[in-house]
């Protein structure tokens, strides 16, 4: 799914998203075209980042609680070549 489709089933902006993207807690696959695909956990992480921000939890704490896996399986998987 593309960025307005995750933006609107997280309740987080196109802004937040890109954000946590740069901050590389999420690893949407990049398309030929350059539009970012959201996948299902994708989805998953950032609503989860909604709610670790809502209470208060910076970027990096937010980082520390997510899932070991997934951001192992992000980085090993989706970003073979980088």
């Amino acid at each position: 799914m593309l960025i307005n489709e995750a933006s609107r089933l997280t309740n987080l902006t196109k802004k937040a998203i890109e954000y946590y993207i740069e901050q590389k807690l999420v690893f949407p696959n990049i398309l030929d075209n350059g539009y970012r695909d959201f996948r299902e956990n994708d989805v998953e992480c950032l609503k989860k980042i909604y709610v670790f921000r809502k209470l208060g939890l910076s970027t990096e704490k937010s980082r520390q609680c997510l899932p070991i896996r997934q951001t192992t399986y992000c980085k090993r998987y989706r970003y073979k070549g980088n």
